[in-house]
């Protein structure tokens, strides 16, 4: 996820629950199914689609989670990726991208801690 260029960020309410800290003056349009629901600091949107035309900074970050990004692979152009070389438990995983993103526009390696990262970008 991108955030020091602008831009409006979507995202799941789980994604938002663990984000919201970090909102601090960033367009934020959070999903939920729930038509009551209402987020403190982010707009709240029922569906992609509604979550895309409230969107008013461009560009559009598509956060999470993983429903959301599988929704929104056949709407994007681009998928920035970032590899954690480091195993998590956890029983949710990034939906497969590969047959979506084929062609790699740029990599780069780095070591941050006891991790290696790699960031990618792919398009279509």
């Amino acid at each position: 996820m991108k955030t020091t260029e602008g831009g409006s960020m979507i995202m799941g309410k789980i994604c938002y629950q663990e984000f919201e800290p970090y909102v601090g003056g960033r367009q934020v349009i959070a999903l939920t199914k729930n038509q009551d629901y209402k987020f403190p600091h982010a707009l709240t949107a029922n569906c992609l689609d509604s979550a895309i035309l409230m969107a008013t900074q461009k560009p559009i970050w598509v956060c999470g989670g993983e429903a959301i990004y599988r929704e929104a692979f056949p709407l994007a152009d681009r998928l920035y990726l970032t590899l954690i070389h480091k195993k998590f438990k956890g029983d949710v995983y990034f939906p497969p991208w590969e047959k979506t993103f084929t062609k790699l526009m740029s990599s780069k390696k780095i070591k941050y801690a006891d991790m290696e990262l790699e960031f990618k970008i792919f398009e279509k």
